[in-house]
């Protein structure tokens, strides 16, 4: 997904190319579901679980450190993501069942 200027520099490993591309223009990745785990971006003030303050330091290590819109926007993509496979997966089932093959699964 697009990534900011402080994600790309902030990345453990180089990711070789720019960014990713962006979500399909595509209703299905309209929806905003609002979904933040604060725990994973907690103010570093507050003390958290040790599994809690490693998953934070590998998702930084790996995607770069993001601020809360970025990390909100990348998690829409990726629930959405979600919502496209289960969309495409049930077309085909529609399918099989439309021709009488939804035994043979």
């Amino acid at each position: 997904f697009n990534a900011s200027d402080r994600q790309q520099r902030t990345r453990y490993h180089r990711v070789p190319f720019e960014s990713f591309y962006g979500a399909p223009d595509d209703p299905v990745y309209q929806k905003r579901w609002g979904c933040l785990p604060r725990l994973l971006h907690a103010d570093g003030k507050s003390p958290v679980p040790p599994v809690i303050a490693n998953s934070r330091r590998i998702i930084d290590d790996r995607y770069g450190e993001m601020r809360e819109e970025e990390h909100e926007v990348n998690m829409d993509y990726y629930l959405n993501c979600l919502r496209d496979v289960d969309k495409h997966v049930g077309f085909v089932l529609d399918v099989l069942e439309e021709q009488g093959l939804q035994d043979t699964m």
